[in-house]
């Protein structure tokens, strides 16, 4: 039998690779809503591509999950083996660009982002350390730091505290 008459003949059969088919589909509609409607990311670069993974994880897991269930009930035209096919094809499509986003797009806005960052850093001078000053109400100026071992830990936490200030 040739491979255009394989794909678009009738075929009543729900097997082992069908089954398969729609747990790894329901599996990815899964994991693709988590990563798109419920995780929360705190780096926003993470964030963005993990967001756009899931939605295509989502969509492809949802299409992929309603051809299985539409060969299960209506039979008819999709219980053609092509529909199983080009879902697949889109599946090995999105890997392919996974693939390709993870090692081409993904590392440049990281660059990007941390040469921006430096940018940002070196345009305001770098964070500039207070000065000691003196206590204005009562006139004494901080003293000299004491040796560590001859402190009490009291004197020591409030020693903290005002170079905190």
């Amino acid at each position: 039998m040739d491979p255009l008459n394989y794909l678009t003949t009738y075929s009543t059969t729900f097997g082992a690779p069908e089954v398969i088919f729609l747990i790894a589909h329901a599996a990815m509609a899964l994991a693709g809503f988590y990563y798109a409607f419920i995780a929360k990311y705190s780096d926003p670069i993470r964030g963005a591509s993990l967001r756009l993974l899931g939605f295509g994880l989502f969509g492809l897991g949802i299409i992929g999950s309603l051809s299985c269930v539409l060969r299960l009930t209506v039979g008819g035209t999709f219980s053609m083996p092509i529909w199983i096919t080009i879902v697949t094809l889109f599946d090995v499509a999105l890997i392919v660009y996974a693939v390709y986003y993870a090692l081409s797009v993904y590392p440049a806005r990281r660059a990007a982002q941390a040469q921006s960052t430096r940018n940002r850093g070196a345009a305001r001078g770098g964070r500039q350390q207070p000065t000691l000053q003196s206590n204005s109400t009562n006139g004494s100026a901080y003293s000299a730091a004491r040796p560590v071992a001859t402190t009490t830990r009291r004197v020591s936490r409030r020693d903290r505290k005002r170079k905190g200030r």
